[in-house]
């Protein structure tokens, strides 16, 4: 980083430590609550600080993607570093976590898309956590781009107009937001994109004179309304982090010694805290005896993260280094050839599901008919069960599923992931269809790994991925029903109804 002033790198450290601290604790409570059931810490670390977090970290990278722009790197050698500072120690922590879940008998399965960090999905991530990386690997290539047609004079201008195009699409289209997974198409127009747009501009207003001291007191102000105007929230919550990093890179002449400070230290391993402290949480709270104090499991959760972190970071930096020595010196050929591989791959790996949903379409679009006759006999006034026998289906017990999580985005539309699976292993093809009452509204197919269910149920081997991730826009109101149906390529099936307290239902 050189060419930024010490006491800018220090404070900008001190930002991505409480960055990785706020995902780390909000990690810790949750697991805590969803593990243990103990839900006390979860009432002060919630999800609000899981999303500060990363808000924060994608500020931060834009205000370096920008001020890195400004030099006019040579644009291969600009991705290289970029591409060397997340892959190398992701595929090491990574690695490290599957030949633990391998002794463990977990279930140790490679989702190639997953370790690519390709967007799109949901795919299988081994640390629980990866799926804010292919949102930073976006950015990384727009920025390449701007870079590559020598277009960085025009940044500002670029950056207002991508802040502004995600603020018109939160208001207006609600519904291209993706949730976590959205392909490479939506990522620009996502919400987590608008702190990385707008964080582009911090350069430009700090040498407009527009930081100052009244800076980080309206930045604290915003965040802490942010949770109270929930309309509001992706602007309060995105342009106050934008507005700290601001303060932080503010030029001054504090210069702190990196090699006595822990804060600089623990933000130089905030990459590895980020990735190793969900496994590591997990683990001790799965392992941890039961009758163990939740605080004092909470805190131990939270050391243990920390530790992993200093072992991991200490390498990473290391290895960073050493790498990054080698890119400088590769000829430029090298790196062309490289990144232009890379780059190449990244297309037809993002292209990958969509081929995956072209060949899928024929088995959703049996399955949709078979939904709609379910949907004729059910609106003649038989039960979806009954109407399911009359296709015919056959009931069949050996086939489970179940939900993990229910969500809903702004535009009332619902995503519930979970598990399906044959335990006798008999099926090669899987569908589910989605009821409202007697209503057919659509039909999936599940393709999302769990190797933990696939080894709870000892079918390691099984060719058929149990995990879903559905979506549907769906309008309740009170004593209405949600029914998802499970059919098999050998007409058997399953259902289950969503549970009535976790649909968000409208008032008579």
């Amino acid at each position: 980083m050189s060419g930024f002033s010490g006491s800018r790198i220090a404070r900008l450290q001190y930002l991505r430590a409480i960055a990785a601290l706020s995902v780390m604790l909000y990690h810790a409570s949750y697991y805590l609550n969803s593990m243990r059931g103990n839900s006390s810490f979860l009432a002060v670390f919630g999800g609000e600080f899981g999303g500060f977090g990363v808000s924060l970290f994608f500020a931060i990278s834009g205000f370096l993607m920008a001020s890195l722009a400004d030099r006019d790197p040579p644009p291969t050698l600009f991705l290289a570093h970029r591409l060397i500072r997340i892959y190398p120690i992701y595929w090491i922590t990574a690695g490290i976590c599957l030949w633990i879940r391998y002794i463990l008998n977990e279930g140790a399965v490679l989702d190639p898309l997953a370790l690519g960090l390709i967007p799109g999905g949901p795919h299988f991530y081994v640390l629980q956590i990866e799926w804010t990386l292919p949102f930073e690997l976006t950015y990384y290539v727009i920025v390449f781009f701007i870079i590559l047609v020598h277009a960085q004079r025009m940044l500002p201008a670029l950056a207002a107009a991508w802040a502004l195009a995600v603020s018109c699409g939160l208001v207006f289209a609600p519904y291209l937001q993706k949730g976590q997974f959205p392909t490479l198409l939506f990522i620009p127009l996502a919400e987590q994109s608008l702190p990385f747009a707008a964080g582009l501009l911090v350069p430009l207003a700090i040498r407009r004179g527009l930081v100052g001291a009244w800076t980080p007191i309206v930045a604290v102000g915003l965040l802490l309304m942010s949770d109270a105007a929930p309309p509001l929230r992706p602007w309060l919550l995105n342009i106050g982090c934008v507005m700290l990093v601001a303060t932080a890179v503010l030029p001054r002449s504090d210069v702190r010694d990196a090699s006595y400070d822990p804060g600089l230290a623990l933000g130089d391993w905030s990459f590895a805290l980020y990735l190793c402290h969900a496994p590591i949480i997990i683990w001790l709270f799965q392992f941890a005896p039961i009758g163990m104090s939740p605080a004092v499991l909470w805190f131990a959760s939270i050391g243990g993260a920390l530790c992993g972190a200093v072992v991991l970071g200490s390498v990473d930096m290391a290895l960073y280094r050493w790498i990054k020595r080698r890119v400088d010196w590769a000829p430029s050929s090298i790196r062309t050839t490289a990144t232009s591989a890379f780059l190449i791959g990244l297309c037809a790996l993002v292209l990958w599901p969509e081929v995956i949903r072209v060949l899928d379409e024929r088995e959703v679009a049996e399955a949709r008919s078979t939904g709609l006759q379910i949907q004729s006999a059910a609106h003649a006034g038989q039960t979806i069960t009954v109407a399911a026998d009359a296709v015919p289906l056959r009931r069949d017990d050996a086939l489970r599923l179940y939900v993990d999580s229910i969500s809903y985005s702004e535009d009332a539309t619902m995503t519930v992931r979970g598990w399906a699976l044959d335990v006798e292993g008999r099926s090669k093809k899987m569908s589910l269809m989605v009821f409202h009452n007697s209503d057919f509204l659509d039909a999936f197919v599940p393709r999302v790994y769990r190797p933990d269910v696939l080894a709870a149920f000892g079918l390691q081997h099984s060719a058929v991925p149990p995990g879903f991730s559905l979506s549907a826009h769906v309008i309740c109101h009170q004593n209405d029903s949600i029914i998802l149906l499970l059919v098999t390529d050998d007409r058997r099936y399953t259902q289950i109804a969503l549970p009535t307290q976790s649909l968000r239902c409208k008032t008579p």
